[in-house]
Formats: structure tokens, C-alpha cells, sequence
């Protein structure tokens, strides 16, 4: 009797355990970025892809959505920007839906280019490690893999990658702050949902 109360509620409990994936605790600014392998890549030469493929270029990590008419509008000012700082730096799009949504949202809306940048979908690992509250929503990492900043997609400008790559002291208005009260003039942010 104690084997059949053992398989019957172990067992799917241990399923349901290990049905979930577990990857890591949030990364806080100041702390070092693993080296990950991330899947469900487009625009890529490969469908997966190693943060170190990037080793000695800073990153930009910029998580976005279908349905964040910010991000959208954003996609001109990565391609340009990647183009721009092409030898010190990478910027890597990241978003939760399926690869093959991305990819027919694409194929529906042909006006909205993919920029030159990889783009992840389906991401878990990325999102365990830096949960984002609004979209855009981009992260810093220096050619050390330290965290260095987290920002609005409105912080992504040539000033401010310059000043990041010259490792110089921004200061960026740090989305994670709105649920903390702080006090914000939206209209001074053109890229923001």
C-alpha cells in the first residue's frame, strides 16, 4: 500500500518538478554574465548562438515584443546603430513569442524590418536572468560580461553607446524604478510602453 501512495503522488509531483526549467537568479548590475547558449535564433548564422561568439564587443540586450509599438519603432535605430558600432559592439533582440510567430508576424507586416542583429525567440534563459517590466527593455553588458546598466529603449542612442564603450558614467533612467514610485515626465521618452 505504501508503494502504490509513493507512485501515485511522488511521481507526478517529481514530473511536474521537473517540467519546469530552472536557469538562474536574477543578475544584478555589477555582477558577471555566464556564458549562455541560447536557441530559437533568426537572422543568425546559426539557430543557437553563445554570448561569447561575441567575446571582446560589449552587448546590448534589447527585449521586445509584437505587440510594443515602441519596439517596433525602435528597429530602424538598432540597424543603424549596429552598422555603426559594428566592431565594438552587438546588439541581440529577445522576445518570449515562438520563433515561428516571429517569423509570420514578420511575413504579415511587411513594412516592419527585421533590423541585422540576431534575434532570439522563445527566450526563457534571458528573461530569468533580467525580467523586464515594460517594453523596450535593454541591458548593458560590457566586454567583461559585467552588467553594466539597465535602460528604456529611449536610452539607446549613439551618445550613450559612445559614452558606455568609452566606459564613461551614464545616467539612465532605470525602467525597474516606475513600480517604486519614481517620478517620470513621459514625454520626454520617445521609445517607452
Amino acid at each position: 500500500m505504501n508503494k502504490v501512495f509513493i507512485r501515485g503522488t511522488i511521481l507526478p509531483f517529481l514530473a511536474l518538478f521537473g517540467s519546469f526549467s530552472f536557469y538562474a537568479q536574477e543578475l544584478r548590475i555589477g555582477q558577471q554574465v555566464s556564458d549562455l547558449l541560447l536557441n530559437n535564433v533568426i537572422n543568425y548564422k546559426s539557430s543557437s548562438l553563445n554570448l561569447s561568439d561575441f567575446k571582446g564587443k560589449a552587448l546590448i540586450i534589447d527585449f521586445w515584443n509584437t505587440r510594443c509599438a515602441a519596439c517596433l519603432k525602435l528597429f530602424p535605430k538598432i540597424d543603424s546603430l549596429q552598422r555603426l558600432f559594428k566592431n565594438d559592439l552587438q546588439i541581440i533582440l529577445v522576445n518570449q513569442e515562438s520563433q515561428e510567430y516571429t517569423i509570420e508576424f514578420f511575413k504579415k507586416h511587411k513594412k516592419i524590418s527585421i533590423p541585422d542583429v540576431p534575434m532570439i525567440t522563445n527566450d526563457k534563459k534571458l528573461m530569468s536572468l533580467f525580467p523586464a517590466e515594460g517594453y523596450p527593455y535593454t541591458v548593458w553588458i560590457d566586454t567583461n560580461m559585467t552588467v553594466r546598466y539597465f535602460a528604456g529603449g529611449q536610452n539607446l542612442t549613439e551618445k550613450n553607446i559612445g559614452y558606455f564603450l568609452n566606459e564613461e558614467k551614464q545616467f539612465f533612467r532605470d525602467p525597474t524604478l516606475i513600480k517604486h514610485g519614481s517620478i517620470i515626465n513621459e514625454n520626454k521618452f520617445e521609445y517607452f510602453s
